[in-house]
């Protein structure tokens, strides 16, 4: 992936504060391998403000860079859509599978659980948003249940 010129105003101040480590999230959000950005097991690129991962450019919002970037999200800073703009780059990055891994099953989180969701989309979503406010909040124990939603979503073909 090509490494672009310029990056935008709100790319630069999150990636100031992930390379200071202050508040960014170093489980999930993104890495640096020499260079290059990885978001999970996928290299990513940023475009002005937008973060390009695969062949998809997602519009790189205040919202969608604090969601990604920061340990605890301020969620008077994102939207819906950049919540399933963010779920749909955890999931298509593998970021939420233990080691990166696609083939794994297991979430990164070293605790097994049972996790039994509705199909309804719509109350994936709600419970989705419940999930990562409270993931938000520092709550680290509803990981499983986040790997287990955005997997059924994708499942789904919501995302």
């Amino acid at each position: 992936a090509n490494q672009p010129e310029m990056i935008g105003n709100i790319a630069a101040s999150y990636l100031r504060k992930f390379a200071t480590k202050k508040d960014a999230d170093t489980t999930y959000g993104i890495r640096n391998e020499g260079e290059k950005f990885f978001i999970g097991d996928t290299e990513i690129d940023v475009n002005d403000n937008n973060i390009i991962v695969g062949d998809k450019e997602y519009e790189g919002s205040p919202g969608l860079w604090e969601l990604i970037v920061m340990k605890t999200p301020d969620e008077n800073i994102f939207t819906r859509k950049d919540y399933e703009n963010y779920v749909q780059i955890m999931s298509n990055t593998n970021a939420l599978r233990k080691g990166n891994n696609k083939d794994s099953r297991a979430p990164r989180s070293s605790k097994s659980a049972v996790v039994i969701i509705p199909s309804d989309p719509d109350a994936l979503l709600e419970r989705f948003d419940l999930l990562m406010a409270s993931k938000a909040a520092s709550n680290t124990g509803v990981r499983n249940e986040i790997v287990s939603i955005c997997d059924e979503l994708k499942r789904q073909n919501v995302l």
